[in-house]
């Protein structure tokens, strides 16, 4: 999937910083387009970025190739919920039993092998690049950037005014009030999966609402200020209230086949067309069931 970005020049400036403030390139796709033939151009003609554009030029830079694609995802024929989708975003909502990347138990079904496949029908090479990943066993909204350009400056507004996420989960006992949890995470020693509350760890804050009580279980919102691996799952096992049915940080449940997170809403303003987005879904089925 070949991907260009377009501006008109406002003023006579010297090409570089026309690319850097006014396309918000940054150097590094800035020097994969001098390498691509005809990647940048000017009124159609190849340029260096030391020269200089005068005001009402048009300017063309080549961000990805055609042939470009992700290397070591299997395609998988899995169906896309999709809720959202224009020629810069992907918005999906995703199944909470399939992980977001080939994983070593997971390895033939995996949300970009979904996502791949889906446009391998419509004839596209297509490099797989999520904002927020979501974890295996979490469902919910998920963006998928379509080309590097909006990866970065999606990566770049995360847990910001410009893109905020949240989610609802089903906690064990019963919470009766709202909170902040300001605790640091750290990937315990010994494993590669697992994380715990440490002070060696990274700073990480999770904000929780309480929305209503069902015997001995909590239905919570929340709205994340940093996004570390496992984050939600380790702060709420931290306080005693571990999100029901997460086996690695609580305990499985009988009547869920996973954690009971789901990423219910997103509010993010779009990269290149600055309008804001609001997308909210409901819970999935199995997490309604046991609520009941």
């Amino acid at each position: 999937m070949k991907s260009v970005v377009k501006g008109r020049a406002e003023k006579n400036e010297i090409l570089l910083s026309f690319l850097k403030n006014s396309l918000k390139l940054s150097s590094s796709l800035i020097k994969k387009a001098k390498r691509i033939e005809n990647g940048i151009l000017v009124n159609g003609e190849k340029r260096f970025t030391n020269t200089t554009v005068n005001k009402g030029d048009i300017v063309e830079v080549t961000i990805q190739t055609a042939d470009e694609k992700s290397e070591n995802i299997p395609l998988c024929d899995i169906p896309l919920d999709i809720v959202f989708e224009d020629e810069y975003l992907l918005i999906i909502n995703k199944d909470g039993e399939i992980p977001t990347h080939p994983s070593l138990n997971n390895y033939d079904k995996s949300v970009g092998g979904a996502v791949l496949n889906y446009y391998k029908k419509q004839g596209e090479n297509f490099v797989f690049r999520p904002v927020n990943r979501l974890d295996k066993g979490t469902s919910g909204l998920m963006v998928i950037a379509k080309n590097p350009l909006v990866h970065e400056l999606l990566k770049k507004s995360l847990h910001s005014g410009d893109f905020e996420r949240e989610y609802l989960a089903v906690v064990c006992g019963n919470l009766q009030e709202n909170g902040r949890i300001d605790k640091p995470i750290f990937r315990e020693e010994k494993s590669i999966i697992k994380r715990i509350v440490d002070n060696r760890g990274v700073n990480a804050v999770t904000n929780y609402e309480v929305v209503e009580n069902y015997p001995g279980k909590t239905l919570i919102k929340l709205r994340l200020e940093t996004g570390r691996t496992h984050q939600i799952r380790v702060h709420l096992s931290y306080i005693g209230h571990a999100v029901y049915g997460d086996y690695l940080y609580g305990k499985s449940a009988s009547d869920i086949k996973r954690p009971a997170l789901h990423s219910y809403k997103i509010s993010l303003t779009h990269p290149i067309t600055n309008k804001k987005l609001k997308i909210e879904i409901p819970l999935k089925d199995d997490i309604t069931k046991i609520l009941e």
